[in-house]
């Protein structure tokens, strides 16, 4: 389970232990997941910059959202283990 909230709005986003990803207004989540599985952990900073660690070693991905989904492409043989967002950007750590 992984909770992370925006900088200066009411936005939060929840992983829950299913590995559903979940979010929204703070008192008010949706009940529709943005993704239904195999979420690791979210970034929920303030703008462009939520971002959701996904997948089972050899096969991480990141995924952000502002409305809809985009995958984050990464050179090879990048395979992403830990992400941080902060004002209007994210970032992602590899091994």
């Amino acid at each position: 389970m992984h909770v992370s909230g925006s900088g200066q709005s009411n936005y939060a986003a929840v992983v829950t232990t299913d590995g559903a990803l979940y979010a929204g207004a703070v008192g008010g989540i949706s009940t529709t997941p943005i993704i239904s599985d195999g979420v690791i952990s979210t970034t929920g900073a303030y703008d462009n910059s939520s971002c959701a660690l996904i997948g089972a070693p050899g096969s991480r991905r990141v995924e952000c959202w502002r409305g809809n989904l985009k995958k984050v492409e990464f050179p090879e043989p990048v395979e992403p283990v830990q992400i941080s967002g902060s004002y209007g950007a994210s970032c992602a750590l590899s091994d």
